[in-house]
């Protein structure tokens, strides 16, 4: 790689000039070495550059004889012989006192960082000084022992972003410039169309222009280049600088600023001036605003007509050959000396690069569109990447590490679906603090939990009372979802505990929380008794847990006090059970008030699976599934296991806006105060689902989906799931259901294989990723779609990573060539 030598100057001839070295692995990397030093002042030098121009500038007439005569016929004339013999020792007294003045000891620092940097490094003039600039700095004795390639940098810069890819040849705009006393313009043209047409670029000439045809050709295409041949002239101060386009017009840089400014937005890398005293050039352009600036190639001084094509052959049959842009014009600068300084002195100092600072100089192949593999080939590669993304997406995903974020995604779904009705089959009667005070102050009498100072929630009295009230009005099922593992106080309680629509609760115990469960009340039959576990998704901490299912059936420890298989079948109650006796799994608290629900109904509920333990329900051509019995949807881990029975995805009802809201206006709802009261209006028992349930905070709260933030007591949860099994099964209303693995596996290649080849066909930056953004929000509409309309969770986001990564993976692959090109360029 070859290393960078920036050598800043400040300073003029008369004062002398601070010197900082920096010495970078490439362009683009911070300086690795900084050294700093100064040049004594030195007016003799510049005295004698000065000299040695005017001598050289003397030979013009010579040189355009030398172009239109005989040389033969000139020969051994003493005139010619003289006028070059005191050019070239001019020229070596300049490089001789240039030699003695960067040889000093001040700069000694400098030139042994330089030595050691290395052979054929790339050293950057860095200076605003003119005559500075014009110096021959491959003269110095540093430079050609490490063999470095010389450009000069300015100060002054301004570069925009352009494109770097294009989809057709390397585009060339020559200019011929007018004059008629230049006889090897025309062998210019001819070399040019030869040697860049061979190498597979299109050359369009426009030959004496107007400024407005040149305007006009500048912005209407693409140009990779720029070439000038023709008559041209810089200033002395090096600030101005214009080129004769036809017989009577010249055009400067401010002239046509703002097609150039377009042309470079469009790609224009490189301007090659082979014309005469090209120094104000670069000047010009660094002052102009918002250019990206191109890399530049002109001549120093006035150009020997008879140069100009020895000099466009050479560098352009090295640059062609995907030489660097230096060492082509090094190639160039060479080949003048050995063949040509004869007889047109100093000929090699004339040619010199102007680098963009910003930008890696340009090779003959970083001009060329990288090369496009035949369409079966592209095909594969693009198959290739899309089935190596999507493996890599299904494997991480498989090790559960998508499991948050695709949990988080469903909630977030689920709070934006349409909001649905409330459902008219049920009434929840609730509990809260002033419902308790109610009993104390009806002297109700609310027992103190043993072990606690705190009292139960709901008194014996106060629960008879209730039932009773309730039972009068000929509600389907009553469902208690307050714990109660104590005999009953009175016999008017036991009475309402026997009857058949009554459904009360347990909770199993769980060894892994060294929980040992909340037995059912004793009165109960245990054909009526549901387990009241929900299963959770655990969060970051247990305030963070969530409950998005829902388990209606499962199978206990032996010693649970709650439903264990022991106690099920040896139970004398279990001949009731309308042939649905339960074995070794017992039904959640939610599906059995379904049960009790559709039998006060007259569907018919068919407990063969339940029997055989394949745990399906159905009624009519509704069934009940078990959805989530092995890892699936986006299920991986720990969590998503089925405890050791069946579960379903709770489809919640989203019925507000608020988050609290959005779960417990699920139903009609009355406080116990207001059921107990004598105006209570029992027509709105009759034939309901009653769910009785504690809404106090703190004694049986959840988070769920539609609820971020806002705890939501369980009754509340039990009454969604509930819900949810008599709508599938009566309603038709879709359960939530996931695509077996194999299906899942084909989606996420499908979006795979199109987030490659959907950005292949474009060339657009700005329309590639505009593509992305609305495929990638259509595949969230596509699955809102199907989760709304259908109850079907499709993995949304292991897709959209699989969509993206093969998208910038794709455009990765094809950048390769250009991303090497530029790393070896360095």
């Amino acid at each position: 790689m070859t290393k960078l030598l920036i050598l800043e100057l400040d300073g003029d001839f008369e004062q002398g000039f601070r010197v900082k070295l920096e010495i970078r692995e490439n362009l683009p990397s911070l300086p690795q070495t900084v050294v700093r030093g100064k040049l004594p002042s030195n007016p003799a030098l510049l005295a004698t550059y000065r000299q040695w121009q005017q001598r050289y500038a003397s030979l013009e007439s010579l040189f355009r004889a030398l172009t239109h005569s005989d040389p033969d016929q000139i020969t051994h004339s003493s005139e010619r012989e003289d006028a070059i013999a005191a050019c070239h020792t001019t020229a070596s007294q300049v490089e001789k006192q240039l030699n003695q003045w960067l040889n000093t000891e001040d700069l000694e620092e400098i030139r042994q960082a330089l030595l050691m940097a290395g052979q054929q490094a790339c050293l950057w003039i860095q200076t605003d000084n003119v005559w500075l600039q014009r110096l021959p700095w491959e003269r110095w004795s540093v430079v050609e022992k490490i063999e470095a390639t010389v450009a000069l940098a300015l100060n002054q810069y301004t570069t925009v972003p352009r494109p770097y890819h294009h989809p057709g040849k390397i585009r060339i705009l020559a200019i011929l410039g007018h004059a008629t006393d230049l006889q090897h313009l025309p062998e210019d043209q001819q070399l040019l169309d030869q040697i860049a047409g061979q190498a597979g670029a299109e050359v369009v000439w426009q030959v004496a222009p107007t400024p407005q045809q040149l305007n006009q050709v500048l912005r209407q295409d693409r140009w990779d280049i720029l070439f000038f041949s023709g008559h041209s002239a810089s200033s002395e101060d090096g600030k101005r600088f214009a080129i004769q386009l036809n017989e009577t017009e010249q055009l400067a840089i401010p002239d046509f600023r703002f097609t150039l400014r377009e042309a470079a937005a469009k790609g224009l890398r490189l301007a090659i001036f082979n014309s005469c005293d090209g120094i104000g050039l670069a000047h010009q352009l660094a002052a102009e605003k918002n250019i990206a600036l191109p890399h530049l190639v002109f001549m120093r001084e006035k150009l020997p007509d008879a140069i100009s094509p020895k000099f466009l052959r050479a560098f352009l049959d090295a640059f062609t050959q995907n030489q660097s842009l230096y060492s082509s014009v090094q190639q160039a600068q060479r080949i003048l000396h050995d063949d040509w300084e004869k007889t047109y002195p100093c000929a090699s100092w004339l040619p010199v690069v102007c680098p963009n600072p910003t930008e890696v100089p340009p090779t003959w192949q970083s001009l060329q569109p990288s090369p496009s593999p035949p369409k079966r080939r592209r095909l594969g590669i693009a198959l290739g990447i899309s089935l190596i993304v999507a493996a890599g997406v299904i494997g991480i995903r498989e090790m559960g590490w998508m499991e948050s974020i695709e949990l988080k995604t469903y909630d977030l779904m689920l709070r934006f679906k349409p909001k649905e009705k409330w459902d008219e089959r049920f009434l929840i009667i609730t509990i809260d603090q002033q419902d308790m005070q109610f009993q104390d102050q009806q002297g109700l009498g609310r027992s103190i939990i043993p072990g606690t100072s705190q009292r139960r929630s709901l008194s014996g009295k106060a629960l008879a009372q209730l039932l009773e009230k309730l039972q009068t009005y000929q509600p389907s099922v009553i469902g208690l979802d307050i714990l109660r593992p104590i005999p009953a106080s009175n016999s008017a309680l036991v009475n309402q505990l026997r009857q058949t629509n009554f459904i009360g609760i347990c909770t199993p115990s769980r060894p892994a929380e060294a929980f040992s469960g909340i037995a059912p009340p004793p009165e109960v039959p245990l054909n009526q008794i549901g387990f009241s576990d929900v299963p959770l998704d655990y969060g970051a901490t247990p305030s963070q847990d969530i409950v998005r299912r829902y388990l209606y059936q499962a199978s206990f420890d032996p010693g649970s006090p709650c439903l264990s298989p022991g106690a099920i079948r040896n139970s004398q109650t279990t001949t009731s059970l309308d042939q649905c006796q339960l074995e070794d799994y017992a039904f959640s608290f939610g599906l059995l008030i379904a049960k009790q629900y559709l039998q006060s109904q007259n569907k018919d509920f068919d407990c063969k699976n339940l029997q055989r333990g394949d745990l399906e329900v159905n009624v009519g051509d509704a069934q009940l599934g078990d959805w989530l019995q092995q890892s699936s949807g986006p299920y991986r881990s720990q969590q998503g296991e089925a405890l050791a029975g069946r579960q379903i995805m709770l489809h919640y009802r989203r019925l507000s806006n608020t988050p609290r809201g959005a779960v417990t206006k699920i139903a009609p709802q009355k406080s116990l105060r207001q059921v107990l009261s004598p105006i209570f209006n029992g027509e709105s028992v009759r034939d309901k689902i009653v769910l009785i349930g504690v809404t106090e905070p703190g004694k049986d709260d959840f988070l769920t989906p539609l609820s971020p933030g806002a705890m939501v007591p369980g009754v509340y949860l039990h009454a969604h799931a509930t819900s949810q099994l008599l709508s599938t099964m009566l309603d038709g209303r879709p359960a939530i259901v996931f695509w077996p693995t194999w299906l899942e596996t084909l989606w996420i290649a499908v979006w795979a294989s199109l987030g490659n080849m959907s950005l292949s066909t474009l060339s657009s930056g700005r329309i590639k990723w505009a593509l992305l953004s609305c495929i990638f929000i259509s595949l969230g509409g596509i699955c809102a779609v199907l989760l709304y309309g259908g109850g079907l969770w499709v993995p949304v986001i292991p897709a959209g990573i699989a969509f993206i990564a093969t998208a910038i993976g794709g455009l990765a692959i094809r950048s390769l060539p250009r991303a090497y090109q530029i790393i070896t360029q360095r």
